[in-house]
């Protein structure tokens, strides 16, 4: 199944198939790294400085990719706007409560925190953020995701004879290696 078969053109939603792994993939690898650079781009703005710590090492923030991803496959062009907009509130609200939870259970750390924030659920999220993801995501929709899927085309003969595997064995060898240091940070000092 085409990747772009939903693609209708700038400022129309270019859905993506479930069954489409690398497409999947390349869409989440490069939502994710836009998602790195925006909130590196935030904290600057926002606090002076670039932000701190991610849970990976790698220039991607995983929260960023699954959520366009799952966004993009809940929606087409037939889909109404009143729709769109409950699921692109909910995705990525749910993607980074679940995504925070995971974090603090697996790995005892907390990357973020929303307590200062009026109408926050665990300090994990908050209603103003899902405001502004609700409105990143149609950004995300009607106007990344028409040029994302051009420069899929482009890149596809390319991604569709290996880049794809490397790119999913750069990002598999990160959480690994997150996984690994996490596990050291957690182990009791040996006496």
């Amino acid at each position: 199944m085409e990747v772009l078969s939903g693609y209708l053109g700038y400022g129309s939603p270019a859905y993506v198939p479930l069954d489409d792994w690398p497409g999947l993939l390349f869409y989440f690898v490069l939502y994710a790294w836009m998602g790195w650079m925006l909130e590196h781009g935030y904290h600057r703005a926002v606090k002076g400085r670039f932000a701190g710590e991610g849970f990976l090492a790698g220039p991607w923030k995983p929260m960023y990719g699954f959520a366009p991803v799952l966004l993009l496959s809940l929606t087409g062009p037939d889909t109404p706007l009143w729709v769109v907009a409950i699921v692109a509130f909910a995705v990525p609200t749910v993607v980074e409560y679940i995504s925070g939870l995971l974090l603090l259970r697996l790995f005892h750390k907390q990357y973020w925190s929303y307590a200062e924030c009026r109408c926050q659920l665990g300090s994990l999220v908050c209603l103003r953020f899902s405001f502004y993801w609700t409105l990143l995501g149609f950004v995300m929709i009607y106007a990344l995701q028409p040029a994302a899927a051009g420069l899929y085309r482009l890149l596809q003969p390319v991604w569709q004879t290996g880049g794809w595997q490397l790119v999913l064995a750069a990002l598999l060898l990160d959480v690994g290696w997150t996984v690994v240091k996490s596990a050291r940070a957690l182990k009791p000092a040996a006496k």
